[in-house]
């Protein structure tokens, strides 16, 4: 269910615990949350998120640490009044019993909207394009950027990916000039030249992520 966590000041945390959980059995494990880009269009949403892990060492319980294995803020994670997802890489406790312990601290806003919490097996490889930004008009043989937004939402750092978009036929391929790890995101973007139409065309624009051994779950590609 949707978990609403609220901080009056500013570094108020709060703080969630899962119980003990047996990664024995998954080869690519990784926790999984959504988090909602509160907003009110004056102030980026810097609410930090810290994601911690501890291992049980089968004879005195827990190790007395945690560790932190991510950090980050809102508005890294989820864009404005929108859903983002949070994937936190857990393949160095694949294997290991452990707990996982989600804070969140006040910055900017006093609320944090949580849903989806998972532990589970992901895929090796999935990159998604999750939408695609684009001028609302041009002029006929004019010039304009179209602009990708790319998660790497598989277990595996990508050194090697590109990105094709096809725009009234024509296709553009762009390989990738940074690698991205597990749950980073990126923009990729092209250049593309409006057609000679005589008379207001709408422009079809599809872009598509290209990784070796993809998932193909249905999110590497979007079209505007």
């Amino acid at each position: 269910g949707l978990l609403r966590l609220f901080g009056e000041s500013a570094d108020d945390c709060s703080t969630i615990i899962t119980p003990r959980v047996d990664l024995s059995n998954q080869m690519h494990p990784a926790f999984t949350f959504r988090i909602f880009g509160m907003n009110d269009g004056q102030h980026d949403n810097l609410n930090e998120i810290e994601v911690y892990a501890r291992v049980d060492n089968n004879d005195n319980g827990f190790e007395d640490g945690w560790e932190l294995v991510a950090k980050n803020t809102v508005a890294e994670i989820a864009d404005d009044l929108a859903w983002g997802l949070k994937v936190v890489n857990l393949e160095e406790y694949a294997g290991k019993v452990v707990q996982i312990k989600l804070v969140t601290r006040v910055k900017s806003y006093t609320t944090f909207a949580i849903d989806d919490l998972s532990i589970a097996s992901i895929a090796p490889v999935d990159l998604a394009v999750d939408y695609i930004d684009a001028p609302v008009s041009a002029k006929p043989g004019s010039k304009f950027n179209v602009d990708i937004h790319l998660t790497n939402y598989g277990a595996k750092k990508l050194d090697s990916y590109s990105v094709e978009v096809t725009a009234n036929g024509e296709k553009i391929v762009r390989d990738a000039t940074t690698s991205l790890a597990s749950s980073d995101k990126t923009v990729v973007s092209i250049e593309l030249t409006m057609p000679d139409y005589d008379n207001p065309e709408t422009l079809e624009i599809k872009a598509t992520a290209i990784a070796q051994d993809d998932a193909g779950n249905d999110n590497d590609s979007k079209s505007l």
